[in-house]
């Protein structure tokens, strides 16, 4: 039930939008979802910094600054402490709320009188002068959320603390940093590896991978603090605000979103970057007056992705020019900068994931390095040495799902030798026709991944069809990385279909040549067909 509160009396105002805070527990937290994951609320710090925590490590972090008010509805920002995400949480703590009807009789409230689309319809189709409806403004209650997918601006405990100021500073009551990187390579680098999961033939899926990552951590900290709104700080153009939002909707239809970068009020308020500084400096939100760079980064493990500004333009730097600031200099060294000595590695996988990665002396091939406590461990050794070496650089034009054409540079150094290794496995251990019904599969599982729809049915369906044909993908790829370039030099499985002596030139190994005669003749009985049938015409 709603009813507002002392000292806020309707008829006391003449205007047609009022502002009030209403007893909100109830509703604002929704019908009880029945989920067998979801963890029961917690309620100490420790609690829900124990709650967020996927490995042993680091990053996680509670923070509560303040109660909430209970009047108000929660709602979890997927926050990055920039000026875009802070001014927004700013504006959802301060101006932006969820707007309910209210419907009074006389100056009478009528209490669950507008709160489903039944009886506001009644409302609707039954006005009458003597009754009064009133549009109400209930501002959220926010707990900054950020996701460490192993950035680099959440490194350091230092990082995450002026992260968390800022979320304080912008009006925040909570603060919550997951440590989601081991999630992140085990549940979505590797399952898209294993997919062979590539966009158009190029891209391998960074950005796209990380957002159902996140989203699903999010809509789990919502259900934590009793939150019935999420938001993200996504444009209107672009595709992240579709998976962001296909994915909570996937795990919780309950679930609002908010969208600011679509709401045609905050558009008009904040027309641009100086808008957003002007709002932030009145607030007390510290956020730099300059801007780093022309164009805009995202970056996790994965991958750094860069995009805008002069790179807008597909032709730019071209071939003699030189990309802007760190554009394809952060995580991986230039070519020029490479080593000369080639860096020599063993990947060991098990049904299609990498589970060890060594580094051997390319000269004597003696053991020097050996990463195989965890995926995480495996994965971000590999990036360092990928890196130093200049594997995983590309800048290419796709097609964004929302409909328009977009260019972005990317560099993926340990993705880069991951898929190279495991498709040289697969070609040792995957029976042919098995592979081409993979490759088909692929090209659907990368656009769903994509799209937007990591929570799908279809990709559930994709997920089972690729578990099977990865059994028999274990052993060992033998790789060089050199100047960019990744070299497959040998590869080993005990599940290998690879027959030496029957494949052998020097010796017969069970083959009977005799038998291709015909064979062959019976493969080309079309093409003879075919032909007699054109020198007719």
């Amino acid at each position: 039930d709603l009813e507002a509160s002392a000292g806020v009396s309707p008829n006391n105002t003449t205007s047609s939008e009022v502002v009030v805070r209403m007893m909100f527990r109830r509703l604002s937290r929704g019908p009880a979802v029945a989920r067998a994951t979801l963890r029961p609320p917690a309620t100490s710090s420790a609690q829900k910094t124990a709650a967020l925590s996927t490995t042993a490590a680091s990053s996680d972090r509670w923070t509560a600054f303040r109660p909430a008010d209970p009047e108000k509805p929660k709602l979890v920002l997927a926050y990055s402490g920039g000026l875009d995400t802070s001014t927004q949480l700013a504006y959802l703590v301060h101006e932006r709320g969820s707007f309910k009807l209210l419907l009074l009789r006389d100056g009478v409230l009528l209490r669950n009188a507008a709160w489903t689309e039944r009886s506001e319809r009644a409302v609707k189709n039954s006005w009458r002068d003597h009754h009064q409806r009133w549009s109400l403004r209930v501002r959220f209650e926010v707990c900054a959320y950020i996701a460490d997918l192993g950035q680099s601006d959440v490194r350091s405990a230092e990082d995450v603390a002026a992260i968390e100021a800022k979320a304080k500073a912008s009006g925040a009551y909570a603060f919550a940093c997951a440590d989601l990187r081991k999630d992140f390579v085990e549940n979505y680098v590797f399952e898209c590896v294993r997919a062979n999961a590539v966009y158009e033939g190029r891209y391998l899926l960074g950005t796209s991978m990380a957002r159902p990552c996140i989203a699903k951590k999010q809509v789990e900290i919502a259900h934590a603090e009793g939150a019935r709104h999420v938001s993200h700080g996504s444009t209107g153009k672009g595709n992240d605000q579709v998976r962001f939002e296909l994915c909570y909707l996937g795990t919780d239809p309950t679930l609002k979103c908010v969208t600011l970068w679509r709401d045609r009020e905050y558009l008009a308020k904040f027309k641009g970057r100086q808008d957003l500084l002007e709002y932030a400096s009145q607030k007390g939100i510290p956020v730099s007056a300059t801007k780093k760079h022309s164009y805009s980064e995202d970056e996790n493990a994965m991958h750094i992705s860069y995009e805008s500004g002069e790179l807008e333009d597909p032709a730019f730097p071209g071939a003699t020019g030189a990309y802007p600031g760190k554009v394809l200099k952060k995580l991986t060294a230039d070519l020029l900068d490479t080593p000369d000595e080639p860096a020599a590695l063993e990947l060991d996988f098990s049904e299609g994931r990498c589970v060890a990665v060594r580094v051997l002396d390319s000269r004597t091939g003696a053991l020097l390095e050996t990463h195989d406590r965890d995926a995480w461990a495996v994965f971000s050794a590999l990036n360092d040495l990928a890196g130093r070496h200049g594997v995983g650089r590309i800048d290419i034009v796709e097609n964004r799902y929302v409909g328009m054409k977009s260019r972005g540079c990317y560099e993926t150094p340990a993705g880069t030798v991951l898929y190279a290794a495991h498709l040289d496995l697969e070609a040792l251990t995957m029976d042919r026709e098995v592979m081409r019904l993979r490759d088909s599969l692929a090209i659907k599982y990368a656009e769903l991944v994509y799209n937007g729809y990591w929570f799908a049915p279809e990709m559930d369906f994709l997920r089972h069809a690729m578990d099977h044909a990865q059994r028999s993908v274990t052993g060992t790829v033998a790789l060089q990385l050199h100047k960019g370039h990744v070299l497959c030099r040998g590869r080993t499985s005990p599940f290998s279909l690879y027959n030496k002596n029957l494949v052998s030139m020097d010796e017969e190994g069970g083959f009977v040549p005799e038998n291709s005669t015909g064979f062959i003749q019976t493969l080309a009985t079309r093409l003879k067909a075919v032909k007699r049938r054109d020198d007719a015409l």
